[in-house]
């Protein structure tokens, strides 16, 4: 499905929403200490959201999308994966993504394994509904992870690929059964595309949607406030669900999203 006219924006739809609470967490993977930040939302079992940055980059990176959904009533837990931001000590010695070894790297599934673990502890979640969210080599870290974790409701992926630093996506994508996953590309962002066109065709749930997005950005440079609003209806169908009261007034479901039903 293609959609025409976007334009990228900076993260704006925070305005309004006022403060937003968070607490710094470090959570203990077999040697590293992983680095997060955790957001709640009010009141209790909410689904919630594990949030992944792209190669490069740290969970600073997701601020603004970790507190937006805090806003609207998801919680939410961005780490630095392994290698990143203050992740980067490993049995004590600093160990960079670049200087380590793509045993380790395939292993960040663990990182994600220690946050979503963290999320089912809190109590303002429901440990049955956590989804989660990736960018580039975020994206493919989450989808191996979840291809193992059969509570996962759902993956969001902007610009997953095929591999990425010796992490491939293709099993994952095909041992992910009925779960629907939802990919974000550009049409000009020439390997994610492709990448996404093959790991649909993997993808066993009828649910699961390839949205394109005009021009050439990628991962978290796609996120602008209409594909956040299209996420939000996404988690709206596939995550919030039952109890009844949780859900917001009905809304018409986004063209984008139409394909998913």
């Amino acid at each position: 499905m293609k959609r025409s006219g976007w334009l990228l924006l900076e993260v704006l739809w925070l305005s309004g929403c006022g403060q937003v609470s968070e607490r710094q967490v470090s959570l203990p993977v077999l040697g590293f200490t992983i680095a997060g930040t955790y957001r709640p939302a009010p009141g209790r079992h909410h689904p919630a959201l594990v949030l992944l940055h792209q190669l490069g980059g740290s969970r600073a990176d997701l601020a603004e999308v970790g507190k937006a959904l805090a806003h609207d009533g998801y919680p939410s837990l961005a780490i630095d994966l392994r290698g990143h931001g203050e992740s980067t000590k490993f049995q004590g010695a600093e160990l960079t993504w670049d200087n380590m070894s793509t045993g380790l790297r395939r292993w960040a599934t663990q990182d994600v394994e220690a946050a979503v673990t963290f999320l089912r502890e809190q109590t303002g979640v429901d440990p049955e509904r956590i989804a989660i969210f990736g960018a580039s080599l975020g994206a493919n870290v989450a989808i191996n992870y979840a291809a193992a974790d059969p509570l996962i409701p759902t993956v969001i992926l902007l610009s997953p690929g095929l591999e990425y630093q010796g992490i491939d996506t293709r099993e994952a994508v095909a041992a992910s059964g009925s779960r629907p996953i939802l990919m974000v590309s550009s049409e000009e962002d020439s390997y994610a595309y492709q990448s996404t066109e093959a790991l649909m065709g993997l993808a066993a749930s009828p649910h699961s949607l390839q949205l394109v997005l005009p021009g050439a950005a990628h991962g978290l440079d796609l996120l602008d406030d209409a594909l956040y609003q299209d996420i939000l209806q996404w988690l709206g169908l596939y995550v919030r669900g039952a109890p009844e009261e949780e859900l917001p007034s009905e809304e018409p479901v986004s063209p984008a999203l139409e394909g998913a039903l």
